[in-house]
């Protein structure tokens, strides 16, 4: 994964273009004294301060939207060569829409086909303040399982990279916001996970706790919790408490 910084800062900064509040000390003292010279290390010293602060908002952003967002994305579609069921790029990105937005945050990225024939999928998220994270994956186009009768694939060239590019770019959204994989048979099964439970933990301790103060609350008045144990329950009250925890 990547990060970056998308600045705005215009090539050539004139008193008053830029509000207070948007630059670095040293800049405003150099704007407000009409001291324009070394202009080029003061804009230098601006970029990297305006991309100091991008980061910051997007951290904090990103753990209140971790704390909102549900870890697990439902399977809603199944295989019918195989049998198994999995969850659709649709419907993993129905699931996190709403709160990126709600946090401000912006989902992109691009496709090209590598020399060697791989499909290169880059997915990048994007906060509102301008700081940006992303993700390449490739693979080769998936032209889906033979034809009994004649032994050729099931796909087209064309439907075998449309097929990789789905895939990819549903794998790309999940590794960036720590979703967990919709493919475990506990998750269907509405059992506890262990995976659910790790990503939980995970976003408490971003929010400052650790692994026995949420384990305690779970217990309340009685035993703390064994993260081992944590069923839906748990979870739902976990996911109460963050929220109330970001706020």
């Amino acid at each position: 994964m990547s990060d970056k910084h998308k600045t705005t800062l215009p090539a050539v900064v004139e008193p008053g273009e830029l509000q207070r509040e948007q630059m670095h000390p040293l800049v405003q003292a150099a704007v407000s004294g009409g001291n324009l010279d070394n202009m080029e290390r003061l804009m230098d010293l601006q970029e990297r301060w305006e991309g100091q602060q991008a980061k910051r908002e997007y951290t904090r952003a990103m753990v209140a939207l971790k704390t909102a967002l549900p870890p697990v994305v439902k399977k809603d579609a199944k295989n019918t060569h195989h049998g198994w069921k999995y969850t659709t790029l649709e419907a993993m990105v129905e699931h996190v829409t709403g709160p990126l937005c709600e946090h401000g945050f912006s989902l992109g990225g691009g496709v090209k086909r590598l020399e060697g024939g791989d499909v290169e999928v880059t997915t990048d998220i994007t906060h509102r303040a301008g700081h940006s994270v992303s993700i390449t994956l490739s693979a080769p186009p998936d032209r889906g399982a033979k034809s009994r009768k004649t032994g050729d694939p099931t796909r087209t060239e064309v439907q075998g990279i449309m097929a990789t590019t789905t895939s990819l770019r549903r794998t790309g959204i999940s590794v960036l916001l720590g979703l967990a994989s919709a493919d475990l048979p506990d998750v269907d099964d509405g059992g506890p996970s262990l995976v659910k439970a790790v990503k939980f933990l995970e976003r408490f301790e971003e929010l400052g706790k650790t692994r026995e103060e949420v384990e305690a609350f779970l217990g309340g008045d009685g035993d703390p919790v064994p993260l081992q144990k944590w069923d839906a329950g748990h979870l739902a009250q976990l996911q109460k408490w963050g929220q109330e925890l970001a706020q």
